[in-house]
């Protein structure tokens, strides 16, 4: 009996929740999240997204830092990294949502509390939350999780894996350039000099990439080129 009165009450909360969630009212959302921790790993959407994926997902910041609190005043550095770690049915943690989107102050937040996830949480498409910034674009959110990996994770990341690489060899820095994010490949030079020379599957280096793209300048390809030549 007790068993199905906890089941009903989780029910009735996950609908109340999405419902609040929907209507933009994060508040009432927090009040339920601050004071039952089974709705934290609820799924509640098609998708597999939970509350914190919601949150992000809705591109405001305040939203995010209401649930964050209630997960840090658990004081419970474990279950908060296993919190951040869950994934949607797309492989995505909330993580990788906020990275696509440029959410520079969510980025800091969850990846200060869980640095490695920055280079080690896969989605289904073998990303990390900082390619996934990458391939989005997100110069700035690339910086805020680069400056945690920098300051986090000892040794920093390694060409063969760690968050720079996905399936069929492609790096960052291929992608960067794929999607013409000139200005972000350059900076990710500055980061990982070593990517210039990385090659894919493919035998493809980042300069065969921007190679197949000649209608773009020549400075993005000069400076790639001599970054190559002092390796």
């Amino acid at each position: 009996m007790e068993d199905e009165k906890t089941q009903h009450y989780a029910d009735a909360d996950k609908e109340e929740l999405f419902k609040s969630a929907m209507q933009g009212r994060w508040k009432d959302v927090a009040a339920i999240y601050a004071r039952n921790e089974g709705v934290h790993r609820t799924k509640i959407t098609w998708a597999g997204d939970t509350l914190l994926h919601l949150a992000v997902s809705s591109s405001e910041e305040k939203n995010v830092k209401l649930l964050m609190n209630c997960l840090i005043e658990t004081n419970n550095e474990k279950y908060i990294c296993q919190i951040l770690d869950i994934q949607n049915d797309r492989g995505d943690t909330a993580l990788h949502i906020a990275a696509a989107l440029g959410m520079v102050g969510v980025c800091l937040d969850m990846a200060k509390l869980h640095p490695t996830m920055v280079v080690r949480n896969l989605n289904r498409r073998k990303e990390t939350p900082l390619f996934k910034a990458v391939r989005h674009g997100q110069k700035k959110a690339f910086f805020a999780l680069q400056s945690v990996v920098e300051t986090h994770i000892k040794p920093p990341p390694r060409v063969t894996r760690e968050g720079l690489r996905i399936e069929g060899g492609d790096t960052i820095l291929h992608n960067a350039i794929f999607a013409e994010h000139f200005d972000l490949a350059l900076e990710i030079i500055n980061c990982y000099p070593v990517l210039v020379n990385a090659m894919n599957e493919k035998g493809e280096s980042p300069l065969h990439v921007l190679a197949n793209k000649p209608y773009i300048c020549g400075s993005t390809q000069s400076q790639i080129s001599k970054v190559q030549g002092d390796l």
